[in-house]
This record gives structure tokens, sequence and C-alpha cells, in this order.
């Protein structure tokens, strides 16, 4: 099921800009860091307690 918002579907690009601002947020660090690709724990330094943030966040933003 695609992601989707009040006003319709999302592209990919959307998908991704949501993701790495809501990422950035949680880790403290600045959007422009944040690439496709990157790993999570290996590139970013996240744990789980981030991923958990991270899933609310976009629920929450996402409905």
């Amino acid at each position: 099921m695609p992601a989707e918002t009040e006003q319709g579907p999302l592209e990919r690009e959307e998908i991704f800009e949501i993701v790495r601002d809501r990422l950035a947020d949680i880790l403290e660090i600045d959007p422009s860091t944040i690439s496709e690709g990157q790993s999570f724990v290996d590139d970013l330094d996240a744990d789980s307690l981030a991923l958990i943030e991270l899933v609310e966040a976009l629920e929450e933003t996402l409905n």
C-alpha cells in the first residue's frame, strides 16, 4: 500500500524527504547529511530506540 497523506499518494522523493527530516530531528543532525542507501546503524550511529521514535513520527505524520 503506497504512503498517503490527506492530499493523496506520495512520490518516492517526498517519502524520502519526510523520513530524512524526521530522522534528522530524532538524531539531532543536519538533514543534508542523510542520503539514501546509508546504514541506519553504521553510517548514522542510530540505535533501536531511534528506530522506534522514527516509526512513531512517521505514523503521526502519515496518519
